[in-house]
């Protein structure tokens, strides 16, 4: 099994990351809390035609603003089609 390198730059941008997570931590300190899903995936969105709804809510609570969309983002990008 051979190692896979990542994309020009993205180790880079890691490191500064690593570097900077106080400044982060203390921006994500600083934002409201709101009631949140807790669990959002792909698997949580159903959608006919224009409309969504949002199901699943059995982990429903507070949460960090964004905490969501932090989850479902990566979620989308690496969920099997």
């Amino acid at each position: 099994m051979g190692h896979h390198r990542p994309p020009a730059g993205v180790r880079e941008a890691m490191v500064r990351l690593r570097q900077d997570r106080e400044w982060f931590l203390g921006i994500m300190e600083s934002l409201p809390r709101v009631f949140s899903h807790l669990d959002q995936w792909p698997a949580s969105v159903v959608s006919h035609g224009p409309d969504s709804a949002l199901i699943d809510w059995a982990f429903a609570g507070d949460g960090a603003l964004g905490e969501d969309l932090g989850n479902y983002i990566p979620d989308t990008v690496n969920w099997p089609t």
